[in-house]
């Protein structure tokens, strides 16, 4: 059975990855380029349109891995909160970890 301390410490290891990833300024660069990305004249230098494309794949590499975690985390506290049976709760548990480990 997982405990609310083996909850958080997930969760801690989470908040750790968020900043030492620095989460929030990737998001911050990916909102600024996808704003790049739609101007009418992104296309005019192909090659730094190309350098702009691939740069934002990398961001949002990083974000959707640790979004991914943040979901994985939050639908553990909701199987545990509905008091759903062990296996349920231990397999998704296997999956918050293996999504942090991943990253």
């Amino acid at each position: 059975m997982i405990n609310k301390e083996q909850v958080l410490k997930i969760t801690e290891r989470k908040d750790t990855l968020f900043k030492f990833l620095n989460i929030d300024s990737k998001e911050e660069e990916l909102v600024k380029l996808e704003k790049e990305i739609i101007k009418s004249n992104f296309w005019d230098n192909p090659k730094d349109a190309e350098r702009t494309l691939k740069n934002k794949k990398k961001i949002q590499i990083w974000v959707d891995a640790y979004n991914l975690i943040q979901n994985n985390i939050e639908e553990l506290n909701i199987l545990i909160e509905l008091l759903a049976d062990d296996d349920e709760i231990n397999s998704q548990y296997k999956k918050a970890i293996d999504s942090l480990e991943e990253l």
